[in-house]
């Protein structure tokens, strides 16, 4: 017998051996256990359907009924079946109406004015003299920014720009409020700032408290490293598990302040790492307190072009079998005014340097016997490209005695008819006794030749472009913005660009420079050249049309004025875009197809490549080189060469130009000049070197004679040139 079950608990006990029966038959056919078996399918369509109930992953789809359309019993004509297109309906996404608006800054939310990129050039030119300019200007990358930073720098105004750069991804940079169409939307950004010294830069506009503005604070970079072999085990395992935390710790040690500690690294020797090493950024007032320090735990050095004081460095001498820490606790008590310094094989110590203290000797080992003939150029000229000076301005120049200009021929005489008059001649003519003869009315005003020069193609159209110095990057503009259909660029901006371009493409192009600055003379550095050619107003060559050509994807056609130039295209592979300039020898046009038409096609079918000589053009000629024609500067000039000559790489020769000169002379194609002073050419006496040998005075008396025949030559035939034959001429030969 088991044990007894109380009577509350075997009522309920009965009644859960019920329920737990009854929900086990409640699956079975009662009726067909007790009365036979019933229907296979009756029994399998049951069992479908309490599965179907029952639902879950088990449960079987049940089959769908196929019905056939348009059969009917009756003796009616069967109904058509509907089309698929019928009984689907294409559901397309409906295409907005206006593009989405552009997000842009709200004026309210900032204490300046807010200017889109292609805003600020224009702006900075229209800003009155004197002004200064405060914006905060919105751009779309990074090139933008520095194309901005570039313009603002050339500007030649005092300016505080703050600039906002929409982020490349959004989990980039600072929120930053703004508005796309009316409705306010928040982007994100990075600031940055660009401004003047004394200028407040623009800030978002709150009306809370001002904020005061943080001094900025000088710093410098030291370099710190740990020497396994000075350091204690204990000290090496920490700074070579976290060299970072052991360094912050050794200067809270010391009770001094740093900034920060970055770049790390391991230095390796025989496979085993004997150094650890990284720089810190530190106040430049704490600097010498910090270096003071080296020797004591770890080594630091300040970096060559960080304004550290002056040092010299005493190297000490390693004992022989002394171990490393003896060896720096030795060098330590020596004192260092700058710390103790690490090197190869041993230690020094940094004292201040003294100016006192030390002397460079300089010897000059076998000099040589004889010096090389030197030639001296009594001119006030210089062999650089730039225009001489004024000849009479210094007191070396050799001039003949001056001559007036012969007098103009009158009537129809033909200019090769009249004899040039010998000097004084016309003013003894023009003049009687002691007064002037007048000139005559009646006499008609002397006719200018005109130069022949090529005419603008059928089918362009020419528009002018200002002479400002600025003419090819506004006629490039123009053109662009004509073959694109977009706005026209400003031409500062487009000038910014170019010199952002050629930042970033230094190597390329610095192969294609001819070495010349835009003044026309030479260049040192290819910075120089970016330099110059940052600055507003400064004329622009080939260099800078082919760089444009690159920039934008676009076809130059450059059509000379010039007869003896060719027409030349940069990027002829190029057959959409297409810009056409007009180059007036110092100046650069827009030539445009006539409205609703192409260009013509013997335009678009030039892909002769640039000349190999100088262009440059910017405005009116303000500047005269060797490059000037004749007409264009005041007359020849003892530099000139024929245009013949002109080269990269041929080396300048000099040309005596006077009435009576010969082989490179050729008439000009303006106006009649007067005759050119002569410049004379001598040699200059060989400087002796001191304390040469008596051997060397034969060769001194043989220069002093070759230098007394070139003088008596090169006399003689300046004398020829002054006092020449007279010859009929109406223009004087100018040479070029």
């Amino acid at each position: 017998p088991g044990p007894k079950i109380p009577a509350s608990l075997h009522g309920f006990i009965q009644q859960a051996v019920q329920k737990a029966i009854q929900d086990a038959i409640a699956g079975f056919d009662i009726a067909s256990l007790l009365g036979g078996a019933a229907a296979p399918k009756a029994r399998l369509k049951k069992a479908a359907s309490n599965l179907a109930r029952a639902g879950g992953s088990q449960a079987r789809a049940s089959p769908t009924r196929q019905v056939t359309l348009g059969k009917g019993t009756g003796k009616a004509q069967p109904t058509n079946q509907p089309k698929a297109e019928d009984q689907w309906t294409t559901v397309q996404r409906r295409k907005p109406d206006k593009p989405e608006a552009q997000w842009k800054l709200r004026a309210t939310d900032w204490d300046a004015k807010v200017y889109m990129y292609h805003e600020v050039a224009e702006a900075l030119q229209s800003l009155p003299g004197g002004g200064s300019f405060k914006a905060v200007v919105l751009c779309e990358s990074q090139d933008q920014l520095d194309t901005i930073a570039g313009l603002l720098k050339h500007s030649g105004t005092q300016h505080a720009v703050r600039l906002v750069v929409v982020a490349a991804k959004a989990s980039e940079g600072e929120r930053c409020p703004g508005e796309v169409g009316s409705q306010r939307a928040f982007r994100h950004v990075h600031f940055s700032k660009i401004f003047t010294a004394g200028l407040q830069v623009p800030g978002p506009a709150v009306t809370g408290a001002a904020l005061k503005p943080v001094a900025e604070t000088p710093t410098m970079i030291l370099y710190v490293r740990f020497h396994k072999q000075f350091m204690l085990k204990a000290k090496w395992e920490d700074a070579l598990r976290a060299p970072q935390a052991a360094f912050h710790l050794w200067v809270a040690t010391h009770g001094l302040r740093v900034r920060d500690s970055f770049a790390w690294s391991k230095e390796r020797q025989n496979q085993e790492v004997s150094s650890v090493f990284g720089l810190a950024r530190v106040d430049v007032a704490d600097a010498q307190a910090i270096v003071a320090l080296s020797g004591q735990g770890l080594f630091v050095d300040p970096s060559k072009r960080s304004g550290f004081p002056d040092y010299t460095t005493e190297w000490i001498d390693k004992l022989p079998k002394e171990q490393p820490l003896d060896y720096l606790a030795r060098a330590g008590a020596l004192g260092a005014q700058f710390g103790l310094v690490c090197g190869t094989r041993s230690l020094g110590r940094r004292t201040a340097e003294n100016g006192a203290e030390g002397q460079t000797l300089w010897c000059r080992w076998a000099p040589p016997a004889r010096t090389v003939q030197r030639q001296a150029i009594h001119t006030s000229g210089s062999w650089s490209l730039v225009r001489p000076a004024d000849p009479f301005a210094k007191s070396e120049t050799t001039a003949q005695p001056k001559t007036d200009k012969p007098e103009e021929p009158q009537g129809t005489t033909s200019p090769a008819d009249v004899e040039m008059a010998p000097a004084g001649q016309a003013q003894a003519q023009a003049q009687v006794g002691d007064k002037q003869r007048a000139p005559d009315d009646s006499a008609p005003p002397a006719k200018r030749r005109q130069a022949e020069q090529r005419a603008i193609p059928p089918g362009l159209v020419l528009h002018e472009i200002p002479k400002e110095g600025n003419c090819l990057f506004e006629a490039f503009a123009k053109g662009l913005a004509a073959t694109t259909g977009k706005e026209q660029l400003h031409h500062l901006l487009v000038r910014a660009e170019l010199i952002q371009h050629f930042v970033k493409n230094r190597s390329v192009y610095e192969a294609q420079w001819d070495k010349e600055l835009p003044n026309g003379s030479q260049g040192e550095s290819f910075e120089l050249y970016i330099e110059e050619m940052a600055k507003p107003k400064v004329w622009g060559g080939l260099l800078e049309i082919r760089a444009l050509a690159r920039m934008h994807n676009v076809r130059i056609t450059v059509v000379p004025r010039a007869l003896s130039e060719q027409v030349f295209t940069v990027k002829p592979g190029q057959k959409q875009r297409h810009v056409v300039l007009l180059f007036s020898g110092s100046h650069f046009d827009t030539l445009l197809p006539v409205e609703g038409k192409d260009f013509p096609q013997q335009i678009r079918d030039v892909v002769t490549e640039p000349p190999k000589i100088p262009m440059r053009g910017g405005g009116a000629s303000s500047r005269h080189t060797v490059w000037t024609d004749g007409s264009e500067g005041g007359g020849p000039s003892a530099r000139t060469v024929p245009r013949q000559s002109v080269g990269r790489k041929r080396k300048l020769e000099p040309v005596l130009a006077c009435s009576g000169s010969k082989g490179s002379a050729r008439r000009s194609s303006g106006t009649r000049q007067p005759p050119s002073r002569v410049t004379k050419w001598t040699v200059a006496p060989p400087i002796p070197p001191e304390g040469v040998h008596d051997g060397a005075s034969r060769h001194a008396d043989e220069d002093a004679a070759a230098q007394a025949r070139a003088e008596d030559h090169l006399e003689a035939m300046v004398q020829e040139c002054a006092t020449g034959p007279k010859r009929k001429t109406g223009l004087l030969p100018l040479t070029r």
